[in-house]
């Protein structure tokens, strides 16, 4: 990525999903880039990587991070035990688009996980969701 960004043009526009490091930083400063932090609801972060993962995108961030190289196989059986199955498109990246897709049981996972997480965050009050 940083080699994308060393043809960045001053002025221009860059929109980039970027896991942050301090050589990433220290280039941003460096170069005089403005960076925009959004944050997202953790159920819709949930949602787009397992949307992701059934695409069969093997490069994606997650395979990587986990260091984990799937066979086909073992991708659909996972998007056979996840959201959905027959996905052909990425979703639409909608604020909230968990509510269509958690089941009680990915709700009831999601709470015991990360439910104090969104509290903190600033996505509920409580766990009455």
């Amino acid at each position: 990525m940083l080699r994308q960004l060393r043809q960045t043009r001053k002025g221009q526009l860059v929109t980039a999903h970027l896991s942050w490091s301090k050589e990433l930083g220290e280039f941003l400063e460096k170069n005089g880039f403005r960076t925009f932090l959004i944050v997202r609801d953790l159920r819709d972060i949930a949602l787009s990587a397992s949307f992701c993962i059934a695409q069969k995108d093997k490069a994606h961030r997650l395979h990587t991070y986990f260091q984990i190289s799937l066979s086909d196989a073992q991708i659909k059986d996972i998007t056979e035990k996840t959201f959905f199955t027959g996905v052909r498109t990425f979703r639409k990246g909608q604020i909230g688009g968990w509510r269509a897709h958690f089941t009680e049981k990915h709700k009831k996972a999601f709470k015991e996980t990360a439910g104090e997480a969104l509290i903190k965050m600033g996505y509920g009050n409580d766990l009455d969701w």
